[in-house]
């Protein structure tokens, strides 16, 4: 059953403040079985971090699982139109008057990891300054929220030199990371309120970033961001907040795959057209799967 949301069909997404993801294309996705709800794989994929993501406001019973050819319809497009993460998770689908919320799985997102490049601050899995590895474990967006969550914490340095700050860049990860979506999904667009905690009962504290500043707020400004940080242990003397626009990267295909093209539309979701039925048409009553490990 597809769901309710105002907003504007599908136009040329080469247009400013064009959508990258309408109410037509999610409905595409849940009647090709790429979204589906699955309430079992919600819970064990939340794990001890549910009590927390329901208190803050998320409604379980709106919570789509999202399988790998859903994250490649989405991420193909946004590569192909050259769109920033920060972009992409501030669509109007995702504010909290939609109602609507994506959940993708460790597995998806490890598969996502190696064809695409996000360029973000939260990457899917990374090497830690301790001599570990962080991968992301699950990632929940929509209804006006980001949560992200990590099977271990630590210090990692971003490659990016867009994300340097002072000639830092260092970020601290932690295993729950949340933050709120904000704006109108055109114009104005937010991800703000970033804050992290490393057990279910723990309380939320500072995202921080280079320099051991705390990340507030990304604000979407044209292609750019402004990353609004405060100032945090030896930078407490800095009373004020500043921002610091940086240009990110935007999400980039790993590798080229001649394949990609006729596989996206036989999946229904070309990356420059009105997303349909996929070709075969889906089984009407498949059994849902997640990823093998």
């Amino acid at each position: 059953m597809g769901i309710v949301v105002a907003l504007a069909p599908a136009r040329a997404f080469a247009a400013d403040g064009a959508p990258l993801l309408t109410s037509d294309d999610v409905n595409t996705l849940i009647t090709n079985n790429y979204l589906r709800r699955a309430p079992a794989q919600v819970t064990a994929d939340l794990g001890n971090y549910q009590p927390r993501v329901i208190a803050d406001g998320v409604d379980l019973n709106r919570v789509y699982v999202a399988n790998g050819d859903a994250v490649e319809c989405v991420l193909a497009r946004a590569a192909a139109h050259r769109q920033n993460v920060a972009r992409l998770f501030t669509e109007g689908i995702f504010l909290a008057k939609q109602r609507f919320s994506i959940l993708i799985e460790a597995h998806s997102l490890a598969d996502a990891a190696r064809e695409f490049d996000f360029h973000s601050p939260f990457p899917i899995t990374t090497p830690l300054r301790d001599g570990g590895t962080a991968h992301m474990t699950f990632m929940l967006v929509g209804q006006g929220k980001l949560v992200l969550g990590y099977d271990r914490p630590g210090t990692y340095t971003h490659p990016d030199p867009e994300y340097s700050i002072n000639g830092l860049n260092g970020y601290d990860l932690s295993r729950y990371i949340q933050m709120d979506i904000l704006g109108d999904g055109a114009s104005q667009r937010s991800l703000s309120n970033v804050r992290v905690a490393d057990s279910p009962g723990e309380p939320l504290r500072e995202f921080l970033g280079p320099g051991d500043f705390a990340l507030d707020r990304l604000t979407l400004v044209g292609s750019a961001v402004a990353v609004t940080v405060s100032g945090s242990f030896f930078s407490r003397l800095l009373a004020h907040v500043f921002s610091s626009p940086i240009t990110p990267k935007p999400i980039a295909v790993r590798r080229a795959d001649p394949a990609r093209d006729a596989r996206l539309q036989s999946l229904g979701c070309p990356v420059d057209s009105r997303w349909g039925p996929r070709t075969p048409p889906p089984d009407p009553n498949p059994a849902f799967e997640r990823a093998a490990p």
